[in-house]
């Protein structure tokens, strides 16, 4: 993984701090959305 996919990891694993119960949430394309998702199901999970 390169440095930057790893930035783009991080960045996808805070964004889930941000998001609390029944909140809709917009989602792009890329990588950073692929880190989010899985973030957000380890979260939920």
């Amino acid at each position: 993984m390169t440095h930057q996919d790893e930035l783009k990891k991080l960045v996808g694993q805070a964004a889930v701090e941000f998001i609390e119960d029944q909140t809709v949430v917009g989602l792009g394309t890329g990588l950073t959305v692929r880190f989010m998702v899985d973030a957000l199901g380890e979260h939920v999970k």
